[in-house]
């Protein structure tokens, strides 16, 4: 049977509102530079709008995974 990895992260640093800030961005940003060197087939996140933003800004270094 194969080895599976499974990465939890939590979102970027986020407003009183729930959005994610511009160093919550940023953040994102540099988590998906990290990752996108490891071999990723997904990408979960919640429905809560900081982890959506965050999960799609991820999702653009890793064009191979599913944003789900």
């Amino acid at each position: 049977m194969p080895t599976r990895h499974v990465y939890l992260v939590r979102h970027g640093a986020a407003d009183p509102f729930g959005e994610l800030t511009d160093i919550g961005q940023w953040q994102s940003e540099l988590l998906g530079r990290r990752l996108a060197a490891l071999p990723i087939d997904a990408v979960w996140h919640s429905p809560l709008p900081r982890a959506v933003r965050c999960a799609q800004i991820v999702g653009r270094h890793l064009p191979h995974a599913g944003v789900r």
